[in-house]
C-alpha cells in the first residue's frame, strides 16, 4: 500500500491472512515525494514497483517476510505517473511527463532497472497502462486517443482517435479472452457528452 501521512510517504507491507503489520519503506528524501496516486504493481518474480507522482522516480522493492529490501532505484526529472503501471517478466511499464520538454513519455524498464526504451508522446497522461504478448496499450486522458506500442522496442503500431478531442479515460483499459481491447471514455466524437465503453480488435 502506497501512503502519505503529515507529508511523508510510504511504501507498507500487510500479511494478507492476518493483515498484520509486516514493514514499511520511505524513500530517502520522503518528503518530496508521493505514492498517493500510484498503485504498487507486483512483477511476477515477486518485484513491487511504485512510482513516484511528484517526482517520476520509479523503485523496485523486494519482500523479504518481515522485512524488504530495495533493488534498485531509477531517478528521473519529471511528475506525473499513471495510477496503474504495468509490469511482465520483461520489466515495467511506466510514463511521466519529462521536466525538460514538458510533454509526456512512457516507458520501459528492465528488471535490473536499466531503461530499454522510452517514447515520447505530445500530450495528455495516461489513465493507466495494460501490456500483453501483443502489445502496450494506454488511453491518454486529455486527448481522446488509445496507443499500441511494441513491448519490446516502444515502436508505435498503430493509434485511434475513439473519444473528443479533449477526451478522458478510467482508471485503464482491460482485453477480453478474445484479445478484444476494451477502453472506457467519458464522450466519442459522436457522442461528446455520454460515456461509452469502446470495442477495439
Amino acid at each position: 500500500i502506497g501512503r502519505g501521512v503529515n507529508n511523508v510517504s510510504y511504501l507498507y507491507a500487510l500479511n494478507t491472512d492476518t493483515s498484520d503489520f509486516k514493514w514499511e519503506w520511505s524513500p530517502e528524501s520522503s518528503r518530496d515525494h508521493s505514492f498517493a496516486w500510484p498503485i504498487p504493481i507486483l512483477g511476477p518474480d515477486g518485484t513491487i514497483y511504485i512510482q513516484d507522482e511528484e517526482l517520476a522516480h520509479l523503485y523496485a522493492v523486494k519482500d523479504l517476510g518481515r522485512i524488504h529490501a530495495v533493488r534498485w532505484a531509477l531517478h528521473r526529472t519529471g511528475n506525473g505517473s499513471p495510477r496503474l503501471g504495468a509490469a511482465t517478466t520483461a520489466g515495467y511499464f511506466g510514463q511521466y511527463t519529462a521536466t525538460e520538454t514538458a510533454k509526456p513519455v512512457v516507458f520501459a524498464v528492465d528488471p535490473d532497472g536499466t531503461e530499454r526504451w522510452r517514447h515520447p508522446l505530445d500530450a495528455g497522461e495516461t489513465g493507466g497502462l495494460l501490456v500483453t504478448r501483443n502489445g502496450l496499450y494506454f488511453g491518454m486522458n486529455g486527448t481522446g486517443v488509445v496507443y499500441a506500442l511494441d513491448p519490446a522496442t516502444g515502436t508505435l503500431m498503430w493509434r485511434k482517435q475513439v473519444g473528443t478531442a479533449t477526451g478522458g479515460f478510467s482508471e485503464g483499459l482491460t482485453v477480453g479472452r478474445d484479445g478484444t481491447l476494451y477502453a472506457g471514455v467519458d464522450g466519442t466524437p459522436e457522442h461528446p457528452n455520454e460515456a461509452s465503453l469502446i470495442a477495439l480488435k
